[in-house]
């Protein structure tokens, strides 16, 4: 067998047949190496994460800068994108609402300009309303009955036949046919449309199911031609041959004596007839500037609904009856009002109210066209 030399071999172990020599050094680098083939403790496995926590926290500021923190990084990226996608969006919605926006201007239909006759009829509507309401309401048996008896007296059918021939007649004579009080306000119509082209106002249908009564009046609803409800007001006539039935043109149409321009220009000094709309007002100005003499009132005229001011003296009959059906009909009401201008008077929408001719309604009571005839 060949032995090797004893100076070729490491120092640090010397074989020799069956015995095997250490010295300290190697003993010492042995145990060390065997330590370190230990199960670590969980203290020792706390503190090596920390350790590499540490030494990648600086690796990263050294290569990102100052704060090193890629959570922190990305949450501000994510932060500032967040921040763009809203106004972008927000930009979007405003966009698109201005868009629409245009389209409804440039597309949408202008309403048809009413004619003086639907301007009228909106305002008495409103009465008209108001008078079903009230009518509406449980009667006492003995005005069931005279409702009852009313309704039996008048003829429908006729009624539906007078307001088709007054709303589709071809001109303004064939009109006068159907009129209340001709020889009276055959003048007025012929002044009246003087004033404005005549034009049939045409006719649908007679409401039937909304009828009211007073004396020998009968009111109701009509659909005209260009599909809108208007209240109409029939008057009965008793005759030898039989009941006939007549169109009260005056409040179909609101007629004045004088167009609202009319007024402004002329400024009559002498009384005249208008029908408005009248409410109560608080303005004092010019000759009607004392509101302890005078109490002011807003008087609509005319198919523009020109704002006129009435003024009446404070403390007479006139003033506390106007005033009290005024509170009772919540501050508006049609009527039919005798009015002038002060003498000189130096602003043109301002009357004074003279009397009040009628109070619920532009139907002119039959008492006065009895004295006017």
């Amino acid at each position: 067998m060949c032995q090797v030399p004893v100076e070729t071999m490491p120092q640090a172990i010397v074989h020799r047949p069956g015995v095997e020599v250490v010295d300290e050094h190697s003993k010492r680098d042995l145990l060390e190496k065997v330590s370190l083939a230990q199960p670590m403790t969980p203290e020792e496995i706390a503190s090596q994460k920390t350790a590499r926590k540490e030494r990648k926290r600086a690796h990263v500021a050294d290569v990102k800068g100052p704060s090193g923190d890629w959570e922190d990084e990305d949450a501000g990226r994510r932060t500032h994108q967040g921040t763009w996608r809203f106004w972008l969006s927000g930009f979007f919605f405003l966009g698109l609402m201005v868009a629409l926006g245009i389209l409804y201007v440039v597309t949408r239909e202008e309403p048809a300009p009413l004619a003086a006759s639907d301007l009228a009829a909106e305002k008495m509507l409103e009465e008209y309303r108001e008078l079903e309401m009230k009518e509406s309401t449980k009667p006492e048996k003995d005005e069931a009955a005279t409702i009852v008896a009313q309704y039996s007296e008048f003829d429908v059918e006729q009624i539906e036949a007078s307001v088709r021939g007054f709303l589709t007649a071809a001109s303004v004579e064939e009109k006068k046919r159907y009129v209340r009080d001709p020889a009276r306000v055959s003048p007025l119509m012929d002044h009246y449309y003087s004033r404005e082209d005549y034009a049939p106002e045409g006719f649908e249908m007679l409401i039937r199911s909304q009828i009211s009564f007073r004396d020998e009046m009968c009111f109701l609803l009509v659909e005209a031609g260009n599909f809108l409800e208007r209240p109409v007001a029939v008057e009965r006539v008793v005759g030898e041959g039989g009941d006939e039935y007549f169109v009260d043109w005056e409040s179909w149409v609101g007629y004045c004596e004088f167009d609202p321009e009319e007024m402004r220009l002329k400024r009559p000094t002498k009384p005249f007839v208008i029908r408005a709309s009248v409410s109560v007002e608080d303005y004092y100005n010019y000759g009607f500037s004392d509101d302890t003499t005078w109490r002011s009132y807003g008087v609509e005229v005319g198919e523009e609904a020109y704002k006129f001011l009435g003024y009446v003296r404070r403390g007479e009959d006139l003033d506390k009856k106007l005033f009290e059906e005024l509170q009772q009909s919540r501050g508006v009401r049609l009527m039919i009002l005798k009015v002038a201008y002060p003498p000189q008077a130096r602003a043109k929408d301002q009357v004074e109210i003279l009397e009040v001719i009628s109070h619920n309604g532009w139907v002119l009571p039959r008492e006065v066209t009895k004295d006017d005839e």
